[in-house]
């Protein structure tokens, strides 16, 4: 059997969500073989990929909501990101599962060298959060003390990206952010965003059967 730390080729997707459907229990179109639909027809009868990944998520996007159920691959896909743009001062990865108290994660985030060589320039900085459902297992109303440490910071230079259980991720949060970085309830996808992890494809599946050594046909 294939160990957890397999590294398989896929492109992940999010997909665009709103928040009344943020608990629904299937908010994707599936095809007759009970796969997710991965694709649909543009102009000229091509293939377009629905959704985006995480390395197309721009800087005019301030903020993104990445959401998923247990286990779908929220953090593998947060690590994949963190490694591949490791040593690069533009961005800083904070797992707020590892943190038991506010005071912590606030040393953590203001006092890292990221932080700190960001201040003396004037790039945009752009901060990723993994398992806000974790953390908020260990310090009572993260999601507040989060903003009370964003709101030092000089907001127009920073984006945030965060990643949380769809199940418990704190509705009302989605609006202090807009409030924190002042924008429009009705903003548009280009400033901030509540995106989904889509499950696997039937292609996705075939090819981490392919790379097992499974006999593909079989084993769907």
């Amino acid at each position: 059997m294939p160990s957890p730390s397999s590294n398989y080729p896929w492109l992940r997707r999010w997909r665009p969500i709103s928040s009344d459907i943020i608990s629904s229990k299937n908010p994707y179109k599936i095809d007759n073989s009970g796969y997710v639909v991965g694709t649909e027809w543009g102009p000229g009868l091509v293939a377009k990929p629905l959704g985006v990944t995480l390395d197309q998520l721009g800087q005019d996007l301030m903020f993104a909501v990445l959401l998923g159920e247990p286990g779908i691959g929220k953090t593998n896909e947060w690590k994949k990101l963190r490694d591949a743009l490791k040593g690069l001062p533009e961005h800083l990865f904070i797992d707020l599962g590892s943190f038991t108290t506010e005071d912590i994660l606030y040393r953590e985030i203001v006092g890292s060298s990221e932080i700190e060589g960001w201040l003396k320039n004037d790039f945009i900085l752009t901060l990723w959060l993994d398992s806000l459902d974790e953390g908020m297992l260990h310090i009572s109303k993260l999601q507040e003390g989060i903003l009370r440490i964003l709101r030092k910071l000089p907001i127009e230079r920073l984006r945030l990206r965060i990643t949380c259980r769809n199940a418990v991720w704190p509705v009302t949060f989605f609006e202090a952010l807009q409030n924190l970085w002042i924008l429009p309830k009705e903003t548009s996808l280009q400033q901030s965003a509540l995106l989904l992890l889509s499950p696997l494809t039937q292609q996705q599946v075939k090819e981490a059967a392919e790379q097992e050594g499974f006999n593909v046909d079989k084993f769907l």
